[in-house]
């Protein structure tokens, strides 16, 4: 496919993903696929023309691909214009690190979002020290800094000119 085909036909996907609805229907379709426009109307406060305008919009873009059997009309997804996008503006720009970092991103997310109270005690201390002697002279007297819920946990950070040590009494 010529560069300027790709790119139109690319601008289409990225135009169908655009609308909060076409990416429901497609999670929808994604759970079961294969199914019918009275389905996919189902539980949606749309109406039967709208679904389908939006069903259109989705097969125009290649994300939707459909079969006749008798006189339903069974809508499947169609991954590869997906697959495409991610070689072109996704696989290029990934590296193992950032797995890494999304996974700790959604782990920290989680624990916030299980928290119901909010911290006893936030302590806050720069001390003008690498993190390498904070470290040093931590590590045997720390011991007291019990992990699990609700203890505190000492870490650092580096700023420009001291380290920064804070208890996070929600650290594990």
């Amino acid at each position: 496919m010529p560069p300027d085909d790709l790119d139109s036909a690319m601008a289409r996907v990225f135009k169908a993903l655009a609308d909060p609805t076409r990416r429901r229907l497609l999670d929808r379709i994604h759970a079961d696929n294969g199914q019918t426009l009275g389905a996919l109307c189902r539980d949606l406060n749309i109406t039967r023309q709208g679904i389908t305008q939006h069903l259109d919009l989705l097969q125009a873009a290649g994300l939707l691909s459909t079969v006749w059997r008798g006189r339903e009309k069974l809508h499947y997804l169609n991954p590869v214009p997906l697959h495409d996008i991610y070689d072109r503006w996704i696989a290029k720009f990934e590296q193992p690190d950032l797995a890494a970092l999304s996974s700790l991103k959604h782990q920290l997310e989680q624990e916030t979002r299980s928290m119901v109270d909010k911290p006893k005690l936030v302590y806050v201390t720069y001390i003008a020290a690498t993190p390498e002697q904070i470290s040093s002279r931590s590590t045997g007297r720390a011991a007291w800094f019990t992990r699990g819920p609700g203890r505190p946990t000492l870490t650092s950070r580096t700023p420009t000119h001291a380290s920064r040590t804070t208890l996070n009494p929600w650290a594990t």
